[in-house]
């Protein structure tokens, strides 16, 4: 296991953050494509730490799955909360809390 142990999650984040995400995601293809179930993907526009292919690559790989890109930083839920809040609901079908949304420029996009 090349991710287990004390020291496991260290190494993969370091793998994923500073890797080539084709050889960080390349052992493990035929696992997203079991999710059978809906699958939300949030991901910042110009994330430092986890790169914007991780996500569409993801949503590649996931049947039924949606990727929202929000200018939010790493953080998507501090930076976001009501934007993340209010597509929760959608995806889970409820009403969307009331409160402004980003107006200065578009916060979400959706990758189809």
């Amino acid at each position: 296991m090349p991710f287990g142990g004390l020291l496991g999650a260290w190494r993969l984040m370091s793998l994923m953050r500073w890797g080539n995400p084709a050889e960080v995601l390349a052992p493990i293809p035929v696992l997203p494509r079991e999710l059978l179930m809906p699958t939300l993907i949030f991901h910042d526009w110009k994330d430092r730490a986890v790169p914007e292919e991780f996500a569409s690559r993801a949503k590649g790989l996931i049947p039924n799955s949606e990727v929202l890109l929000i200018n939010a930083g790493h953080f998507l839920p501090l930076g976001e909360p009501q934007i993340i809040a209010n597509e929760l609901c959608r995806f889970f079908g409820h009403r969307a809390v009331s409160a402004p949304i980003c107006q200065a420029a578009m916060c979400v996009s959706r990758i189809e």
